[in-house]
């Protein structure tokens, strides 16, 4: 287990099994990589573990027609990093379009409610889910009307 030459391994070799001497030692700031697992090891796999965690938790708005993929890509990380160093515009941000929907729901069962006698086939499952979709961007309604 020795490595004279590592200052971790002949602190370990020399405190032996002392678990209270733990409390009383000192660690290094900094070990480096070549013979155990290093500072920055640490550092770089708990970073694109972060990175991972928040790339794969961030559902964006379903981007613009046409949208290039660098743009999707710069915009995916510019919301990264407002995840990683400010977690609260992120959170704000979800709980305002939780907000939007959950008033545009209430909205479409209403409507809903007041077109129930008219014999229109209208269903309140897909209305709430439908309201659900609208204000993050994932559905997009559309004039079609064709214009003479």
């Amino acid at each position: 287990m020795a490595e004279p030459s590592n200052p971790v391994y002949a602190e370990l070799e020399r405190i032996g099994d002392n678990v209270t001497a733990l409390h009383a030692t000192r660690a290094p700031a900094w070990v480096s990589e070549p013979s155990m697992r290093g500072t920055s090891s640490i550092l770089y796999t708990c970073l694109l573990t972060i990175f991972a965690c928040i790339c794969t938790a961030l559902h964006l708005n379903v981007p613009k027609s046409g949208s290039g993929f660098w743009r999707l890509l710069f915009t995916k990380l510019c919301w990264v990093l407002a995840a990683l160093f400010t977690p609260e515009i992120v959170v704000f941000y979800a709980a305002s379009q939780f907000i939007r929907a959950w008033g545009l729901v209430k909205h479409m069962r209403q409507l809903y409610k007041s077109r129930e006698g008219t014999g229109e086939d209208v269903d309140p499952d897909k209305v709430t889910y439908t309201s659900c979709l609208l204000p993050p961007g994932s559905m997009m309604l559309m004039d079609l009307a064709v214009q003479i």
